[in-house]
């Protein structure tokens, strides 16, 4: 099943299309990072949004962070900060796993096993769902959180980060070889 959805997206990708993906991802990157970010952060006095945090938080952190922002922050965070987090992950998974796929493409790499490693970008954008969707819900219910919900929340964080953290080293990795080391 996972080699069939692979195909189809490889045969609907073009470097347009990739390129496309890739400008809209990049647009709500930079809006996150250089505009609702910062004011979060402002908001809860400097400290870092869950996102940022890439080995995690606990419990006592997630609290203060939340208790920090405020109603105005929490309201800030879930209204303006996890909507545009609710599209970058699928768009950066397609564009990740496109880039990948591209790369086997050029570097007449055909491997079913290669193609499949694309797979990994998709999964660091599901644990990015779960990170946000686990954050929403602290959002709304605070301060009623209970230290599961806050665990959850840490661990899609940490896997989100690993695993994204693991497909730009392989990507770099296979860029390198396409581009670099002869046949």
């Amino acid at each position: 099943m996972i080699s069939s959805l692979i195909a189809k997206y490889e045969n609907w990708l073009t470097g347009g299309r990739l390129a496309f993906l890739f400008i809209i991802a990049t647009a709500i990157y930079l809006v996150m990072v250089l505009l609702t970010l910062p004011e979060l952060s402002q908001k809860a006095g400097g400290l870092q949004m869950f996102d940022l945090l890439p080995t995690g938080y606990d419990s006592p952190y997630a609290m203060q962070l939340l208790q920090s922002l405020g109603e105005d922050g929490r309201w800030y965070y879930l209204a303006i900060q996890i909507p545009l987090d609710l599209l970058y992950p699928g768009l950066l998974s397609a564009v990740l796993s496109g880039a990948w796929l591209m790369l086997l493409q050029r570097g007449d790499i055909t491997a079913n096993s290669s193609k499949t490693f694309a797979i990994v970008a998709i999964l660091a954008g599901l644990a990015d769902y779960g990170e946000n969707l686990a954050v929403a819900t602290m959002l709304i219910n605070f301060p009623n959180i209970s230290q599961a919900l806050i665990t959850t929340a840490s661990w899609f964080t940490v896997i989100k980060s690993g695993l994204t953290t693991i497909f730009f080293i392989s990507l770099t990795i296979l860029a390198g070889r396409v581009f670099f080391v002869k046949k």
